[in-house]
């Protein structure tokens, strides 16, 4: 079966898959709460021949598929929670579940696995080792959930069920829609794609006194208001100049009355960093920024780093494979290699560690038809042309990877 044969089978599935990504969409679940859709993909898997596990990790299912003869083993993850967001889309497939949505595509992602599923039972003849995919129950949680107090999420809990083994995984792919990409179009990077993020809390304390008196007092308003500016300034001063770097301080809060100097500030936040040496040293240098800027206000400050979701970092080699497959599969003006990384975060990571994994972009936008809010919004929707182009790619790189390509 050639390339010619691949995209003949992925027209003909496309409907289908289609059709499996509108009802997932109708009946959202989230993360931890997986019932109908986990199901959905296990009976999916089963029809087509796989070896299925079903929950894996919470509710995971892990399905494993065997080639012609042994050879290196390729794990999948496409993801499959929901999001606690209304769904505000005027479309005969909206969520009919109150307050549940998929606003990140995940339902697409889970129909391109489920093609993807039913594309390789049809090959199994022309690869020689396997492919295991790892429906993830829970990508949405974050990589604090722990820190939180709540449950590890889908990509720790798969990892920690020996998911990467039995057979042991050599290379790892993750893919993701996009609705700033135009639809027929794929991105992908060597390196860091995704910078992921961390959060952080401080408080700078003071010295409480009435306004009239200002001097007995020690204003943490002031010394909070060194701190913004230290903080802000840090990206010039932490990070390599051509590295992205975000920081920025989304709640604040202090003070008792509008007459008294304020006894405390309270401030959240979260900083986004691509450059792994820099990333290795920020709660170390940011608490030292804080605590000198609170300092020269003659007040203190406790500073708290929380990390959340490290960096996706692809290997070199994964990536270039991706990008000449989309090159070949969907054009060369369509295969765009990224200048930078995104300034976002996937628990992808977490199960990417230490296996070398490629993480891809797919476009899923189109203006033509006003297809153009952002992941995590209410009225988020998705050009379905695109699961037929990421298919495409995904099983186009899988056979090259497995073949010696």
């Amino acid at each position: 079966m050639n390339s010619t044969d691949v995209h003949a089978r992925v027209a003909e599935l496309t409907p289908d898959l289609v059709a499996i990504r509108r009802e997932i969409h109708q009946h959202p679940e989230v993360a931890f709460a997986l019932e109908r859709t986990p199901r959905l993909v296990a009976e999916r898997l089963l029809a087509a021949g796989w070896e299925v596990e079903t929950g894996v990790g919470g509710q995971g299912v892990v399905g494993t598929l065997h080639g012609n003869g042994p050879g290196k083993v390729l794990a999948i993850r496409p993801d499959m929670d929901a999001l606690p967001f209304p769904d505000w889309k005027d479309v005969p497939y909206a969520s009919q579940t109150p307050n549940v949505m998929h606003a990140c595509g995940h339902d697409a992602h889970t129909a391109v696995g489920i093609g993807i599923a039913a594309v390789l039972a049809d090959m199994r003849e022309h690869f020689s080792g396997a492919v295991k995919l790892l429906f993830d129950p829970a990508e949405e949680t974050g990589g604090a959930s722990e820190a939180l107090g709540g449950p590890p999420c889908g990509p720790k809990a798969l990892r920690a069920a020996g998911v990467l083994e039995n057979p042991k995984v050599d290379a790892l792919m993750g893919f993701h829609n996009l609705p700033e990409i135009p639809v027929g179009q794929v991105w992908v990077r060597p390196g860091v794609i995704f910078t992921g993020y961390d959060t952080f809390a401080l408080e700078v304390t003071g010295k409480e006194t009435h306004a009239a008196r200002r001097h007995q007092g020690k204003d943490a308003i002031l010394a909070a208001s060194n701190v913004i500016q230290a903080l802000y300034g840090a990206g010039s001063r932490l990070a390599p100049a051509n590295e992205v770097f975000s920081l920025n301080v989304g709640l604040i809060d202090g003070g008792k009355d509008h007459n008294l100097i304020a006894p405390t500030v309270n401030m959240r936040g979260t900083v986004r960093c691509g450059h792994l040496p820099t990333r290795a040293e920020l709660s170390t240098r940011l608490a030292a920024l804080v605590e000198a800027a609170a300092t020269s206000a003659g007040c203190a400050a406790e500073f708290l780093f929380t990390p959340g979701n490290p960096p996706v970092v692809n290997d070199p080699a994964l990536a270039a494979l991706v990008h000449s497959t989309a090159a070949e599969t969907l054009g060369p003006a369509n295969a765009v290699a990224m200048d930078a990384p995104l300034l976002i975060g996937d628990t992808f990571c977490f199960l990417a560690q230490d296996v070398p994994s490629v993480y891809w972009l797919f476009g899923s936008g189109n203006a033509d038809r006003g297809i153009t809010y952002p992941l995590h919004h209410s009225r988020y929707d998705l050009d379905e042309a695109c699961i037929g182009h990421a298919l495409q790619v995904a099983v186009e790189a899988t056979l090259s990877y497995l073949n010696g390509g």
